[in-house]
């Protein structure tokens, strides 16, 4: 309140207010704090010792919140847009359905004020999670459910929500001479303790083919960052992001790699006549829109 007044009471030489619209006070509030980082990153340079003391440190206000300190310039990582998937749209494998729901209304429950959630406390939650199954078994389309179930509760509790994919190949493409720095940025940015998060890493098998002996280069870098994030959690998860990755080839997979993930599930896919049936009306509801085939509701 005391900011946007403060907004309010400025204007330029010839006495005309900066802010007379929404947009301006956004752009204002942009213009500023983007000038208040870039002065705070010369002032620390020239202190490295007290640098050293706050880069890492979590600083609250109320419900204003500083993560940590980077002198470093980097490019802004955006938030990955996903195909929204309610409960009803994944077939078979309905008790693993209704676990991921559980575990992401748990989710829901953190105290962005204290920075944890008190289901860690009673051992009801878990920080990973590897999904293996056969292609085309919908392993996807469950970690989707699950983000899509997230955000719905950040929104409930007016939090922030990240949802991000790590690919081996956009990591590999685009920065794979910096591909272990990419990668730890990445799991920085949905532990960071403001809102909650969601990691999903398909095919991870890909990304780090073959066992340990054979990794080099990137994906050694890329290894060390997914084993140091995965095992960094422990006690000290905060309870307020989940990280889920798909497999089409346990086997193929680093044996280190898979054993940090807390939890493990196989997914089956449809199954039964009912389970094809209903895979059928759901992806035959777009070409039902032509006119040419008539989906029955029931």
């Amino acid at each position: 309140v005391y900011y946007v007044n403060g907004l309010q009471s400025f204007s330029d030489k010839d006495g005309t207010p900066i802010v007379q619209h929404v947009g301006d006070t956004l752009s204002v509030s942009k213009d500023y704090w983007e000038e208040l980082a870039k002065k705070a990153s010369e002032v620390a340079k020239k202190h490295p010792k007290l640098l050293a003391i706050i880069e890492n440190t979590t600083f609250r206000h109320g419900n204003f919140i500083i993560c940590g300190l980077n002198t470093e310039n980097h490019k802004e990582i955006l938030s990955t847009f996903w195909r929204k998937v309610e409960p009803h749209e994944v077939i078979g494998d309905t008790a693993n359905t209704s676990f991921f729901l559980k575990l992401a209304d748990r989710i829901g429950l953190y105290d962005e004020k204290i920075g944890k959630n008190p289901v860690c406390e009673l051992g009801g939650l878990v920080s990973s999670i590897l999904l293996d199954g056969k292609p085309g078994g919908g392993k996807t389309t469950r970690q989707l459910m699950v983000a899509t179930r997230i955000q719905l509760r950040a929104d409930q509790i007016s939090l922030p929500f990240i949802f991000e994919v790590l690919k081996g190949t956009a990591v590999k493409d685009q920065w794979y001479g910096n591909s272990g720095k990419f990668t730890a940025e990445l799991f920085a940015k949905i532990m960071n303790p403001v809102g909650l998060a969601e990691l999903s890493i398909d095919d991870v098998d890909l990304m780090i083919p073959g066992k340990r002996e054979n990794v080099n280069g990137g994906d050694r870098d890329i290894l060390q960052e997914m084993m140091s994030a995965l095992s960094g959690a422990g006690p000290n998860y905060a309870g307020n992001y989940l990280i889920m990755a798909a497999t089409n080839q346990p086997t193929n997979n680093d044996e280190a790699l898979v054993q940090r993930f807390v939890y493990k599930v196989d997914i089956v896919g449809a199954i039964t006549a009912d389970d094809f049936a209903d895979l059928a009306k759901i992806e035959l509801r777009g070409f039902s829109k032509t006119g040419k085939l008539q989906v029955s509701g029931d």
